[in-house]
């Protein structure tokens, strides 16, 4: 019984310190203007902005430069290569 209730207690307290902490590290991520931009170019929501998506949202530096940011010539920009042109910090989960 009480293994029960020692097992029941660390489990909401893990949960308590998760819920706690994830949505710093998120609101944190937000707050960042490259993470603004990013979500503001990529029209479509699939995780990186085309060159289309750059010219449809009238950002000219980025239409223009597109080519230059796009580090991976893979034809689409990501917030990682994007944080790279802007000197932000990459995290290693990106």
């Amino acid at each position: 019984m009480r293994k029960d209730i020692l097992k029941t207690s660390i489990f909401i307290l893990n949960l308590f310190f998760l819920t706690c902490l994830y949505p710093q590290e998120k609101k944190k991520q937000q707050n960042n203007a490259s993470f603004k931009m990013f979500k503001r170019l990529d029209i479509d929501h699939d995780g990186v902005i085309s060159k289309d998506e750059a010219k449809k949202a009238r950002k000219s530096l980025i239409y223009a430069d597109f080519e230059l940011i796009d580090t991976d010539k893979s034809l689409t920009i990501t917030l990682k290569e994007l944080k790279i042109i802007s000197g932000e910090p990459i995290e290693e989960s990106e």
